[in-house]
Formats: structure tokens, C-alpha cells, sequence
């Protein structure tokens, strides 16, 4: 217990204090293909470095036994490993990890397959722990190969097929190697049942290795949690153990899945933001990491605008120190144009004005353009389109990459795909529509019409149903004569009313400020889908009436009415 608590404390001791750690290099594998390298300096690294307590540390005498073995099997084309015990065919194995070993890939996964086939025959004779010895040798060797080989797939069935008998420790191992297989068709429903294994107490006694495993392989797989006392542990830990924000690797798994299954509460952010501040842990952060930290306030529409002019200062300063040379040259500290997209949607999204058309024009958008260039996103249209999206929410205007994904052919290739993607197709051509009627005419490509169920948005906004039945009995002295619930912008799904004279002719529209379309720690900030909507409606020719909620709560039914009578009159 002791060797376990100070490997621990040495990971957690290393992560603060080596600048590289948030340096995530590529190189190659025993069989050539380029891959991650996984060692301390990886989050995937150091989950493995914790897992693994046995180290298989072989002695010299293994060491050479294994060498002249890997030697006759280089040499021979048939070597009976039936007589060699399982500890010496781990050793051969962990040797096969050092390049320098084999040169010939052709040669290499001869051995590797051997080697698996072996394992295999001696599957039903291993232990748990002895399976897991084995897949750390895969994981060393051919970390980016190990779903491929027949002893992972069968040795995960096995272990499935006894999961009710493994102890915590090995649950946590299980659910480790079950992540690894993205996509597998019941990979969700494998790991929320080896969670709901874990019973309150083991939940409780987690370490924050363990953690971290669990939400990986969650978040990796896109799994949501629905074990509520797996998800307050994470907000508690966080709460509790605020050093934690000077990891950046262990931070980000968290919050990752805080974000992912939406389990954010208005202290836990106010308390990582203050802490950010106090401590200075921004210094820690990568571009991917901060987009990620953003993310979650976002996703909760939490506006702290100290926390958005730094994060923002910060990685406009990473973007400007940024050299472009390869995407087959991976750090973690590189932006990505995944990276990119999730800070920009972060910023939209919560309505924020800092960020410079200047740094758009003259330090993301060239980025983009020369990852784009080197073949990153070559085959994404729709993120690419999003990102256009979020800055035209920023009120920029992306023409360099409108050119490449607003052509006929994409358009119609995203239309083939996702109801979610021709909505946020049909938005971005909404705006260019009201706001850009040149380009529009130019492009000559049309929002769709496309049904939306109101029922889920108004279930949570109460008060825009008290405006539309006190508008059905208002009295006006204009000629009004209908009034209708919808959305008024194609694709941009955020319900308004509209009101129309002789029954067709639209006259006014009324939005209402409330807790969906408002940003939490503002007054009445509206969020920067509902600012999108504001500015569209606020060039249309309509008159165009906005009320706060205070407004609504306040005034009686009769209140109301006269309040909304009056409004209409001024801007009719």
C-alpha cells in the first residue's frame, strides 16, 4: 500500500513540477506505423505506469534468455513455444516494445501474430491478473494494433463473461482496456455496467488514477454516465482537491466528463475559476486544454468574463508563438482545428465581445487555412461549417472558407448526413440571407425548411407561455389579428412570437429574455445563439419587442396584457 501511495504522489509530483508534460510526442511502433508514444508524459502513459504495480522488471538473466529466444524465432520459421512458461513469453514480448530489436516490419508482425496465437492457447489457463499482465505487454508493444490481435478481443470476453467475480482493482483494469475499443457496438452499455458494478463504498475510495480511467474510457467512447454517485464524486473531488488544476492532464479528463454529461453546478465553476486566479494555474494550460476548460462553462452558459478575456488573451498569444510544419508532427501545445472550433464555439456561445476581428483575420484564419492545406479537416466539411458559424455569431464574416465549403456539392453531401447538420446548415444560410444578401445571391443555395418539436423547449420556458396566452386576450389599437409561436430564423431553433395583421402579413416579434436563452452570473445577458437572433431580427422589417424576465414574473395576467398593448402600439 505504501509502494502504491508513493507511485502516486510521484505521478502527481511529476505532473506539477516537468515542463514537457503537457508534450505529447509522435513516433513510431514495433511494426513502423507512426503513433503516440506512451510514457509518463501522456495521460494514457502514466494510467498505464499506475495500473500496471507489477512493472514486469525482468532480470538480466531473463533479459539475455529472451534476447537469444527473439533471435531463433527471427531466424526460424517455426519455434515451439509450448515449452516456454508464460513469464518468458511476457519477457519476449516486453523486449519487442525497443525498435532497434526488429527493423523488418514484414518480420515483426509474423511475431507478433505467433505470439498471439500463443497467448491465445493459453487463455483459459490465465488468472485475471495474468490477462492483464499480457495486454500491458500489447499496450508497451503495439498500443495503437492491440484491438486488432485475437487475444485482446477474446481475452475481453473472458474477462466480461466474469466481471461479477473481479475486485475493484481489476473492474478499474477492465474498464481501462474495454475504452480502448471506440467503437465497438456495445461498448456504452459494457462500461456502464462494470461502473455499476463499483458499489458506493468503492466509489468513495477511488483514487484519482482511478477516476481519470473511468472517465477516459467514458469520454473517449462517448459514453454518458448515468451513475449519479460516480458523477457527484468527480464535482467533489474537484471541490475538494483544487492542486488538482495544476495537472492539466488529470484536470482535463475531469472536466471533460463534468462537460460531456453535463454534471456542472455554478460553485464548482466559480471555485476552479477562483482558483485559477489565486493559484496562477493558467500557466499549465495547452490551446487544447484551455478550449476545454472554456467548453464547460459554456455548455452550462456560465459567463465569467475575467475567465473569458484571459483564456482568450492566452491563446491568441499561443496562436501568434505557433509555427506551422506538419500535422503528422503532434504536440499537445499545437492547436488543432478541432482545438480551434471549440474555443470559437465557446466564445459565440456565451456572447462574448472581446475577441479582435484583427486576430480572427490575421492569426486563426490563417492557421485553419494551412491545416486545412496539409489535409486536417479535408474530409469534415460540417466542422469546418461550424466554425464559419461561430464567427459569423462573432459577427465575422469567414469569405476564405466559405469559398471552400458553401459549394453545391457540400451542401448537398451535409444534407445527406445528420437532421442536427441541416439545421446548423440552415442557420448559417439564415444569416447570410438577412445579413449578407450579396453573397447570398451569389451562392444561390436556400435554407430548408425543417420541422421542430416545440414541446421540449416550451416545458422549460414557462414565462414566453404566460406572454403568449396574455397576448391572445391583449387589446391593441392596431390591426393585429394573430399571433404565433415558432422560429422565426430557419435553423437557428429558439422559439419567439410573431405577431400578424390581416393573418398573414408579419408585423411584429416578441422575444422573451429567460433562464434558456439568458447566460447564468448576468443580468439578463442574453446567450450568443439569442444574441444571433436579436441582431437577425433587429434588421428585419418587422418591429421587434424584447422583455425581461423580471418583467413577466412581475406583472399580473392584467399587467401584463396592457404592458404588451402598449409595446405593440409603440412599434406598429
Amino acid at each position: 500500500m505504501r509502494s502504491l501511495y508513493n507511485k502516486t504522489y510521484t505521478i502527481l509530483r511529476s505532473a506539477v513540477t516537468r515542463a514537457n508534460l503537457q508534450k505529447r510526442f509522435s513516433g513510431r511502433s514495433v511494426t513502423g506505423e507512426r503513433t503516440r508514444i506512451l510514457n509518463e508524459t501522456t495521460l494514457t502513459g502514466r494510467l498505464l505506469y499506475y495500473l500496471n504495480d507489477k512493472k514486469n522488471e525482468q532480470g538480466d538473466q531473463e533479459n539475455m534468455n529472451a534476447t537469444n529466444l527473439l533471435g531463433k524465432m527471427k531466424k526460424q520459421a517455426f519455434v515451439d513455444l509450448g515449452q516456454y512458461d508464460i513469464k518468458q513469453i511476457n519477457c519476449i514480448f516486453n523486449m519487442l516494445r525497443d525498435r532497434h530489436f526488429l527493423n523488418n516490419k514484414f518480420q515483426t508482425l509474423k511475431l507478433l501474430q505467433n505470439l498471439d496465437h500463443e497467448y491465445m492457447h493459453r487463455l483459459n489457463e490465465m488468472d485475471p491478473e495474468q490477462i492483464f499482465d499480457v495486454l500491458n505487454s500489447y499496450m508497451a508493444a503495439i498500443p495503437n494494433r492491440i484491438i486488432q490481435y485475437i487475444f485482446y478481443k477474446e481475452s475481453m470476453n473472458k474477462l466480461l463473461g466474469i466481471k461479477e467475480t473481479l475486485n475493484k482493482e481489476q473492474i478499474i483494469k477492465l474498464i481501462f482496456f474495454i475504452g480502448l475499443n471506440k467503437k465497438h457496438v456495445k461498448v456504452h452499455d459494457i462500461l456502464r455496467s462494470l461502473l455499476n458494478l463499483l458499489g458506493e463504498k468503492d466509489i468513495q475510495t477511488l483514487s484519482v488514477e482511478d477516476i481519470c480511467i473511468i472517465c477516459q474510457a467514458t469520454f473517449k467512447t462517448g459514453t454518458k454516465v448515468y451513475n449519479k454517485v460516480f458523477l457527484d464524486k468527480i464535482v467533489q473531488y474537484l471541490n475538494d482537491n483544487l492542486f488538482l488544476l495544476k495537472d492539466p492532464a488529470l484536470f482535463i479528463a475531469l472536466i471533460k466528463t463534468v462537460r460531456q454529461n453535463r454534471c456542472q453546478t455554478e460553485d464548482l465553476l466559480a471555485t476552479i475559476s477562483c482558483t485559477m486566479f489565486f493559484n496562477k494555474t493558467l500557466q499549465y494550460y495547452s490551446f487544447a486544454a484551455l478550449s476545454h476548460i472554456l467548453a464547460v462553462y459554456s455548455d452550462y452558459l456560465y459567463y465569467d468574463e475575467n475567465l473569458l478575456d484571459a483564456i482568450t488573451e492566452k491563446s491568441i498569444r499561443i496562436l501568434k508563438e505557433y509555427h506551422f510544419t506538419s500535422t503528422h508532427k503532434y504536440f499537445l501545445e499545437n492547436p488543432r482545428i478541432k482545438d480551434i472550433k471549440t474555443l470559437l464555439w465557446s466564445l459565440s456561445n456565451l456572447n462574448y465581445k472581446g475577441l479582435q476581428a484583427d486576430d480572427i483575420k490575421d492569426v486563426i484564419i490563417p492557421i485553419i487555412m494551412k491545416r486545412y492545406a496539409a489535409g486536417e479537416c479535408r474530409d469534415d466539411n460540417m466542422s469546418l461549417l461550424e466554425i464559419i458559424s461561430h464567427l459569423w455569431m462573432l459577427n465575422y464574416h469567414a469569405y476564405e472558407l466559405i469559398d471552400i465549403v458553401l459549394t453545391k456539392e457540400n451542401v448537398q453531401k451535409i444534407r445527406a448526413t445528420s437532421l442536427q447538420n441541416k439545421h446548423k446548415l440552415n442557420q448559417l444560410l439564415s444569416c447570410i440571407f438577412f445579413e449578407d444578401r450579396p453573397l447570398f445571391q451569389k451562392l444561390n443555395i436556400h435554407p430548408q425548411c425543417e420541422d421542430y418539436e416545440q414541446k421540449f423547449q416550451m416545458e422549460k420556458r414557462p414565462l414566453l407561455t404566460k406572454v403568449m396566452k396574455n397576448l391572445e386576450s391583449a387589446s391593441c389599437s392596431n390591426e393585429i389579428t394573430k399571433f404565433e409561436l415558432g422560429c422565426q430564423i430557419p435553423g437557428l431553433n429558439i422559439l419567439g412570437i410573431t405577431g400578424y395583421k390581416k393573418n398573414i402579413y408579419k408585423a411584429v416579434n416578441i422575444e422573451v429574455l429567460d433562464e434558456y436563452t439568458v447566460l447564468k452570473n448576468t443580468e439578463d445577458k442574453p446567450t450568443g445563439p439569442m444574441q444571433l437572433k436579436l441582431r437577425l431580427l433587429n434588421g428585419a422589417e418587422e418591429g421587434l419587442i424584447v422583455i425581461p424576465a423580471k418583467d413577466v414574473e412581475d406583472y399580473t395576467d392584467e399587467e401584463l396584457r396592457e404592458y404588451l398593448g402598449d409595446e405593440i402600439d409603440l412599434v406598429c
